[in-house]
């Protein structure tokens, strides 16, 4: 159903849902905020995986450690602030390019762009190139 607006053309409503994007239903979108809220979304499930699965392993290869439940604390911390500020940023960066370009984005594509930002998190993690600047 669509409302009239102030401006005299219509506006249309939107059915976008968070489960939607979760369980890749959705239809095809360009809207920005709905773009950066599934890439955003995607891209905190896989990174809350790669964190989770990363304290865990410390957890059990530190069980026996005095300072173990101080040693673990960054990987909290880092479950935290990754995606807050690279994820918000990079994930709004994303969306207004596509939205700009009136692209229409499947929750699958936003889902991919997620997943892709968190595994290069971990290349340029592990690739010790940060240091080297």
């Amino acid at each position: 159903m669509s409302t009239p607006s102030t401006t005299g053309s219509i506006a249309t409503e939107s059915n976008f849902s968070l489960w939607n994007v979760l369980t890749l239903t959705s239809d095809r979108t360009n809207v920005f905020w709905e773009i950066w809220l599934s890439i955003l979304l995607w891209m905190l499930i896989s990174y809350a995986f790669v964190h989770l699965v990363a304290g865990a392993l410390s957890l059990l290869m530190l069980r026996k450690h005095y300072w173990m439940p101080f040693l673990t604390i960054p990987f909290v911390a880092m479950f935290f602030v990754g995606p807050v500020t690279l994820g918000t940023v990079t994930s709004a960066s994303i969306a207004l390019t596509f939205s700009t370009a009136s692209i229409s984005v499947t929750c699958l594509i936003c889902a991919l762009l997620g997943i892709t930002q968190t595994v290069s998190v971990i290349i340029v993690s592990f690739s010790r190139l940060l240091a080297t600047l």
